[in-house]
C-alpha cells in the first residue's frame, strides 16, 4: 500500500512541476497589431489550425535522412512532434516532453517544455535532442509545407525536417 502512496505523491509532484515549469516567464506572444510589420507567411496562415492534430515524425537532421524503419523493421514513430489541441505538444527524441508551443511576434516557434533526461543509446540522436531543445527553447525558424506534409525546424545553422505521420489518417 506504501508503494501506491509513493506512486501517488510522485505523479502528484511531477505534475506540480510541470505546472510551474509551464508558468514560466512572460511570453511574446503573436499578436496582430495595425502598422507592425508581421512577415507576410505569418499572416498567410493561421499556425494553431496548421498545427493542432497533427503527428510529424523527424525525417532528416542537417541533411542526413533517418532510416524509415527502427531497428524491428516497423514503421519508425519517433523522434517526433505532436501538436494536440493547441497550444499542447508532445513528442519524444530520446526524451520524452510535454509542454506548449507558441509562435512569436517575430515568426518563431518555442516550445516550453518539461522533459525526462536520459541519455541516448545512440550518440547522434544525444545531438539531435541537444538541437531540438536549443533551437525550440529560444525560437526556432519554422515553415511549413503549402500542402502541410513537411516542418521544417532551423536554427544556429541546423535544420530538422519534419514529415507529417499522424496515428489515424
Amino acid at each position: 500500500m506504501w508503494k501506491l502512496s509513493l506512486i501517488i505523491v510522485l505523479a502528484l509532484a511531477g505534475f506540480l512541476g510541470f505546472a510551474l515549469l509551464s508558468a514560466g516567464a512572460p511570453r511574446e506572444s503573436l499578436q496582430v497589431r495595425p502598422g507592425e510589420g508581421r512577415p507576410s507567411e505569418l499572416a498567410a496562415h493561421n499556425w494553431p489550425a496548421a498545427l493542432a492534430h497533427h503527428n510529424f515524425i523527424l525525417h532528416s537532421f542537417d541533411g542526413r535522412e533517418l532510416p524509415e524503419k527502427d531497428p524491428e523493421g516497423a514503421p519508425r514513430m519517433w523522434p517526433n512532434l505532436s501538436f494536440s489541441q493547441w497550444p499542447e505538444v508532445t513528442g519524444r527524441l530520446c526524451n520524452h516532453f510535454r509542454g506548449t508551443a507558441e509562435v512569436t511576434a517575430r515568426g518563431r516557434l518555442k516550445i516550453f517544455a518539461a522533459a525526462t533526461r536520459m541519455m541516448c543509446l545512440e550518440e547522434s540522436l544525444n545531438q539531435v535532442e541537444n538541437v531540438f531543445q536549443q533551437i525550440t527553447a529560444s525560437g526556432a525558424e519554422f515553415g511549413l509545407s503549402p500542402d502541410g506534409r513537411v516542418l521544417t525546424l532551423s536554427g544556429d545553422g541546423h535544420v530538422l525536417v519534419f514529415h507529417l505521420r499522424d496515428y489515424v489518417e
